[in-house]
């Protein structure tokens, strides 16, 4: 297992919004071949996977952005969080703030509501990105 399956609505929209905030790459586009398809996103350095599967039955639907309850779904580590933190705010993420505590957090809701946890990392050896956020991805 190299990361969740998020359940989505729309894999156009999902596919758009994790490329743009997460700066995912498309690595397999499976939603035209099968009935049950996966939408595979590479994060990161491309060791860490995101899956989409598109919620088609009506109890999986109810579950999208809900399947962690109010626990995040995945955990992402940034150099500097307060850069990060303009950063989405800019592209108009909604940020929860985490009470202050040894290691700068903050929680993000995506666009279905799924939380993700954003660390500030204390290791150096993190991806960066073109707009020097410096993601590093690994999952709950």
């Amino acid at each position: 297992l190299t990361g969740p399956i998020v359940l989505v609505h729309d894999f156009e929209q999902a596919i758009d919004y994790y490329t743009r905030i997460f700066d995912a790459r498309l690595i397999q586009d499976a939603a035209s071949m099968h009935d049950t398809a996966v939408v595979l996103l590479a994060l990161g350095t491309g060791q860490s996977r995101l899956s989409l599967m598109e919620a088609r039955h009506p109890q999986d639907k109810l579950l999208v952005g809900r399947q962690t309850g109010t626990l995040p779904i995945g955990l992402l580590h940034c150099e500097d969080l307060s850069q990060f933190r303009l950063n989405m705010k800019a592209m108009g993420v909604f940020l929860l703030e985490m009470p202050s505590g040894e290691q700068p957090t903050l929680q993000l809701e995506d666009l279905y509501g799924n939380r993700w946890l954003i660390r500030q990392s204390i290791e150096p050896t993190t991806l960066s990105l073109p707009d020097n956020q410096g993601l590093h991805f690994e999952f709950c």
